[in-house]
């Protein structure tokens, strides 16, 4: 009597196929996911640009920044949209402005515009700050890079 063999794969090794599989996907997602917080950050790092041309524009015409109480949102400081920027930048993960902050110095000479940024989950500043001077002292905070 002749043995047929059936060619095919045994469960054995659709198995092996599949965990090499998940575990490749597992670092494709892990790495991707890492890669949007790192677009998110730029994003956020672009407004504060957007921002800060805003207020450089304000300050030529008016001779001083936009004053601000402590903890100031973007969407709150008076003056700047529509006349100097089109739309106020909104944070790409939290609803509006939260992820955004504006201090201004009392002298309107100065100010400090804030980020949350994901990556080190800490507040980053894009500064005009005179010697002296820092409005945004209740908050600790780093220099965008």
């Amino acid at each position: 009597m002749e043995k047929t063999r059936r060619r095919g794969f045994t469960l054995i090794e659709l198995l092996v196929v599949v965990a090499i599989i998940g575990m490749l996907a597992s670092v494709v997602l892990a790495s991707l996911s890492s890669a949007r917080a790192k677009g998110r950050d730029a994003r956020r790092f672009a407004d504060l640009k957007q921002f800060q041309l805003a207020l450089e524009l304000y300050y030529s015409d008016n001779n001083q920044y936009p004053a601000s109480p402590s903890n100031t949102q973007v969407d709150s400081v008076a003056g700047i949209s529509p006349g100097y920027i089109s739309s106020l930048p909104a944070d790409p993960t939290l609803a509006g402005q939260e992820g955004y902050r504006y201090c201004a110095s009392t002298s309107g000479q100065s100010y400090v515009l804030l980020a949350h940024l994901e990556s080190n989950s800490d507040w980053c500043s894009m500064p005009l700050i005179l010697p002296g001077e820092n409005p945004c002292s209740w908050l600790t905070y780093s220099q965008c890079q």
